[in-house]
């Protein structure tokens, strides 16, 4: 499997967080502190699982098949402000027959950036939306993007 191959289904091994490792049966705290601590260098393949400490044998071959190394799905979050007043929204986007979709969107009950997406405060500058009337502003991620979902 290479970095391109994109399997539904399974947890994306450069991307997951630790809850999300804890949450495969027979992966340990342990063991999936060892994955995040790979993911600094990046998995380029199943065959790197060999590579983590604890996960050897019998329990390899158990947990094995619950990850890949690429995604198909992920979680975009957008917040904008106009007047004054503040929306987000978090979306799921994915790749299905080589087509980006739309899998599904929310708008937020937040009229801030919800603190659990971890953006820094202050938008990183404003955007024309084009009226000459109204001014969105995009924040910028400072956390390493995470997916969940399908590509996790």
């Amino acid at each position: 499997m290479t970095t391109g191959t994109r399997l539904q289904g399974k947890i994306n091994l450069n991307t997951a967080t630790q809850s999300v490792l804890t949450s495969v049966p027979n992966v340990t705290p342990d063991i999936a502190t060892a994955i995040i601590a790979q993911q600094a260098t990046g998995f380029s393949t199943l065959g790197d699982l060999t590579k983590i400490a604890g996960l050897t044998g019998t329990r390899l071959a158990q947990v094995a098949d619950a990850f890949a190394v690429g995604s198909d799905t992920w979680i975009v979050r957008a917040y904008g402000e106009s007047g004054g007043v503040g929306h987000a929204y978090e979306g799921v986007l994915g790749i299905r027959a080589g087509n980006a979709r739309v899998l599904s969107w929310t708008k937020l009950p937040n009229a801030e950036v919800p603190l659990w997406w971890n953006w820094t405060d202050q938008p990183d500058a404003p955007v024309d939306a084009g009226s000459g009337q109204t001014t969105a502003q995009s924040s910028v991620s400072t956390a390493t993007p995470r997916v969940t979902g399908a590509g996790q």
